[in-house]
């Protein structure tokens, strides 16, 4: 039972990209170069040479179609050949390839052959170039659905080594993309200062977490939940990953509340463990007043901050994606643990069976 609103653990691998072309020889010879280029830079270059998906049998065309919507980048190689058509779509895969990436919003860097893009560029000027055209009308066809109609940048090349220099720059324009992204992103999404207030003002808080975490290096924090246990009485609920390291956590952290607070830390701080191989998050999520129309909020953790303060922002899940979150966490609990669920001051029990992957 994963909840649509939520990291996993596979979000953190590396991007991969999909690399679509018909297998002609020199296309088959870019296409090498182009995995030794990609993963050399740490990305994860999806392709059917390499096993990257399922790519034979009567499911050839949906796990190929699946492999692009799994992938971050899609690099489409266009040569004169078309490739042969699919028996009921009526078009080749590459096409439907890129069609996919296209309708999935996926990042698309499309390279056509120099001698190719010449022809198509000079395909209304008659003579041989018309005649060429004509020859290949599939892959000008496609190549015109490209560059013309759906006004997708092609860069022409003559060379694999002109490609991995483009690409390489593409790669670098992303990046640098992201990181004046996330020096703006501080002015509209949860900075963990703003964060911490939100927690200081809620009542009751619950904790969707890889791991019961209580960092006792990070003063603020610990000061933070400790005095809204020990002072404010916030109640606080947390589900986690069941391993011997939040068991021991746990033990540190009931410990400092029994010394503050003594054995009445029982009716404010509630916990319950997920089965690791059920447990399928690697980010936290938080959801503050829980059900109170006018203070709920949620955030999704940043999973890239490593407690870097000045680098470390949340974001903040709207009202669907919270609704969808209470909806998961109660039949989680409800699973879990037999302890009640205050929201909103109210106990409330949902009935629901264990998730299931």
């Amino acid at each position: 039972m994963r909840p649509p609103s939520c990291i996993y653990e596979s979000d953190l691998e590396p991007p991969k990209v999909f690399v679509s072309s018909t297998f002609e020889d020199r296309l088959l010879e870019i296409r090498a170069q182009l995995r030794t280029m990609l993963e050399a830079s740490r990305l994860r270059p999806v392709m059917s040479e390499l096993d990257s998906f399922s790519s034979t049998g009567d499911r050839l065309y949906e796990d190929t179609i699946s492999a692009v919507r799994g992938c971050q980048l899609f690099v489409l190689l266009l040569g004169h050949r078309y490739g042969s058509r699919h028996p009921d779509l009526g078009k080749s895969i590459t096409h439907l390839e890129y069609e996919a990436a296209r309708d999935a919003g996926i990042r698309t860097l499309v390279y056509v052959e120099a001698s190719l893009w010449g022809l198509f560029q000079d395909r209304a000027n008659g003579g041989e170039a018309a005649a060429a055209v004509s020859e290949r009308k599939e892959a000008f066809d496609l190549l015109e659905q490209i560059a013309e109609k759906d006004n997708c940048h092609c860069v022409p090349f003559a060379s694999a080594d002109e490609i991995t220099a483009n690409l390489r720059h593409q790669v670098a324009n992303l990046l640098g993309a992201y990181l004046r992204f996330q020096q703006k992103a501080v002015d509209w999404i949860w900075t963990e200062r703003y964060t911490h207030g939100i927690e200081r003002a809620a009542d009751v808080i619950w904790v969707l977490t890889p791991d019961f975490y209580w960092d006792y290096a990070d003063t603020e924090f610990n000061q933070l939940v400790h005095e809204n246990v020990t002072r404010r009485r916030v109640r606080y609920f947390y589900l986690f990953r069941e391993d011997r390291q939040s068991g021991d956590r746990i033990k540190e952290m009931t410990a400092q509340y029994e010394k503050a607070i003594g054995d009445s830390w029982r009716e404010l701080v509630f916990s319950a463990a997920i089965p690791e191989e059920e447990f399928f998050w690697c980010a936290e999520q938080v959801l503050y007043n829980p059900g109170d129309p006018h203070r709920e909020r949620a955030i999704l953790v940043d999973t890239m901050d490593g407690r870097n303060k000045e680098h470390k922002f949340d974001v903040e899940l709207g009202r669907g994606r919270r609704s969808q979150f209470r909806a998961h966490f109660e039949g989680l609990w409800s699973a879990y643990s037999n302890q009640p669920l205050i929201a909103c001051g109210h106990s409330s029990r949902s009935a629901g069976k264990p998730p299931s992957p």
